[in-house]
């Protein structure tokens, strides 16, 4: 997953199908994604209601993979689906908002692509599957089994059978990185600062060989676990 922090338009200029709001992304690498999340403000709704969505590998030929008309906000959240796209750049094109001031403003605190896959199974960090060493501690929070995990210091690790897996986190200003260990050789880093109102689907993995996988998280900085999908 590829976030841009803080979009927001001009007051001063209403968004319509005849004045739409528009930003290009570039994410630095080519990047293969199937769905896009903007995270709003809840105390705020301007975030986008109808929008086109237009991706590809090179800023002057973007083409039209979504078009979406009334899409529902879930917690201030928008989420959409497209066909799987390899893209490098891509761009968002409101023409209307849920601003209802008359002014119809867009602002929203970030916008997102990722890659997900289907009928996986989420297993909450209380399985049995999982071990911890360092200071893990358990807070009562609004995460998907209730319960979020959070250390300063330590690591976890887990064994599953399948082909890939995803873990979920929340982004915020308190949270450093966690490093990704699959079968003893390190994958990925996963750097957790940011501003996010919900838990998400922060790493990933390749699609591996079919068969018994053992992972490893390991703490730099402070960080927090809400959950696993494995397919």
């Amino acid at each position: 997953m590829i976030r841009t922090n803080f979009i927001h338009s001009n007051k001063t200029s209403p968004v319509s199908e005849e004045n739409p709001f528009s930003v290009t992304i570039d994410l630095g690498e080519e990047f293969k994604a199937n769905s896009l999340t903007i995270v709003g403000e809840p105390s705020r709704k301007y975030y986008p209601k109808s929008f086109k969505l237009y991706a590809g590998t090179s800023v002057d030929n973007l083409a039209l993979i979504g078009e979406y008309q009334d899409v529902e906000a879930v917690n201030s959240n928008i989420t959409v689906s497209f066909p799987d796209t390899n893209m490098r750049y891509y761009k968002l094109v409101v023409t209307d908002t849920y601003d209802t001031s008359g002014y119809k403003y867009i602002a929203f605190r970030t916008i997102s692509v990722q890659y997900s896959r289907e009928n996986g199974k989420q297993i909450g960090l209380g399985d049995d599957r999982f071990t911890y060493l360092g200071d893990w501690k358990q807070e009562q929070a609004f995460a998907t089994f209730g319960r979020l995990f959070t250390v300063s210091k330590g690591e976890a690790e887990f064994t599953f059978e399948g082909t890939s897996f995803a873990i979920l986190s929340q982004y915020g200003s308190q949270y450093g990185d966690m490093e990704i260990y699959i079968d003893g050789v390190r994958y990925g880093n996963v750097n957790l600062n940011g501003d996010s109102s919900y838990y998400e689907i922060v790493y990933l993995s390749d699609i591996l060989e079919e068969g018994s996988h053992t992972v490893r998280i390991v703490e730099n900085g402070n960080i927090n676990l809400d959950s696993i999908i494995v397919w």
